[in-house]
């Protein structure tokens, strides 16, 4: 071998080896509970005519993880609520349409009546797809489905403007604010109510 290869081999074996020290050294960012979409996606569902005490069930809040993790929700509440109006039941389902189910959308019954078990751990595995539009199917098919049950009292409205999710991931507890706001009438909500902002 010649000199000039030599340190040729010597000088890439050094580069090799900074590169690999600098990797080891940058941590990752931790996984972390996320609606599917695009940043800065937001959604809201209004509901009216909505009689005290009816239970109304809310779905198509597709949620994924930022990196491979299991984050296993333990509570979901209405961010910033207003009025007398809380969340009475939540669960996640694998994403209906790969198992030839509708998604759900607003109805006026229990999710355990919609095809929602809440017993059990709701978990949340699937990885965030890097664009929504173009993900394969299977990456898509493993975003979850999350329903929510809802209930009021009084008042002409009660909601919230987006959700409160507390969950276990990597055997530590982390919070997310999922931007899914829900609005419930006494009679038809007012237009300030039916567009969609992001968390304050």
């Amino acid at each position: 071998m010649t000199a000039r290869r030599r340190t040729r081999l010597q000088l890439g074996r050094a580069i090799l080896l900074s590169a690999v020290l600098s990797t080891a050294g940058c941590s990752s960012q931790p996984a972390r509970l996320e609606l599917v979409g695009d940043p800065g996606t937001s959604a809201a569902a209004v509901v009216n005519n909505v009689p005290y005490g009816q239970p109304v069930s809310l779905g198509s809040i597709m949620l994924c993880v930022s990196s491979p993790a299991t984050a296993t929700i333990e509570s979901v509440e209405l961010h910033n609520p207003s009025g007398p109006i809380r969340v009475d039941a939540f669960a996640v389902r694998p994403n209906p349409y790969y198992h030839n189910q509708l998604f759900l959308g607003r109805e006026f019954a229990p999710i355990v009546e919609l095809g929602f078990d809440p017993r059990g751990p709701q978990s949340v595995s699937g990885v965030c797809p890097a664009d929504v539009r173009t993900a394969p199917d299977s990456v898509q098919s493993q975003t979850m489905e999350l329903a929510v049950q809802v209930s009021w009292t009084s008042g002409e409205s009660a909601g919230g403007t987006a959700l409160d999710i507390t969950y276990r991931i990597d055997a530590g507890s982390a919070a997310a604010t999922i931007p899914f706001a829900i609005w419930l009438c006494s009679q038809t909500c007012p237009d300030s109510l039916t567009r969609a902002a992001p968390p304050s």
